[in-house]
């Protein structure tokens, strides 16, 4: 073997090498923040034009989107459209998508914790309070229509019936 071919096979085998350390560290962080929820977060405000439902589903996202966001975008209003629609239409349910990085948006991202991208459940008691839960797990589902629809309706389903609970 060359020393040319030693060379760039060191710098393949390191590029390779890095590309595993970066996944690595995206799983783990998309493990540790995983179904994160948080009760009694900042009060959500809504705008005066959308009526007011018992629970809200937000997707935030950046202003740049790619591919991928917009997928996970489209999934959740299909979603909520083919397995919500009577919640919909009765306003019990209410689906926005927002830009977190818009200057009024931006108490967003510190409000849920959003680190990247995602899907968020909200609702407020009538005692004020407001409860969330940020569903970065949406992004295991990327490449799984049915299983995307899954995982949200089984999370929507569970924060349904804990907010129906007293």
């Amino acid at each position: 073997m060359m020393a040319g071919e030693r060379t760039a096979n060191r710098w393949i085998g390191l590029a390779l090498l890095a590309f595993v350390a970066a996944s690595l560290g995206a799983l783990a962080i998309r493990l540790v923040w995983r179904n994160r929820s948080t009760i009694a977060a900042p009060a959500v405000s809504s705008s005066p034009a959308a009526p007011a439902a018992p629970i809200r589903v937000y997707y935030f996202h950046g202003a740049v989107r790619c591919a991928s966001c917009n997928t996970i975008e489209a999934f959740t209003s299909e979603t909520l459209c083919q397995r919500f629609a009577s919640e919909l239409a009765q306003g019990r349910i209410a689906f926005e998508s927002l830009n977190y990085e818009a200057p009024e948006n931006a108490h967003f991202k510190k409000d849920f914790d959003l680190t990247v991208n995602s899907v968020v459940l909200v609702s407020r008691g009538p005692d004020g309070a407001t409860r969330w839960k940020n569903l970065i797990g949406v992004w295991d589902y990327l490449g799984d229509k049915p299983g995307f629809f899954e995982f949200l309706s089984t999370a929507i389903a569970e924060f349904q019936s804990a907010a129906a609970r007293p």
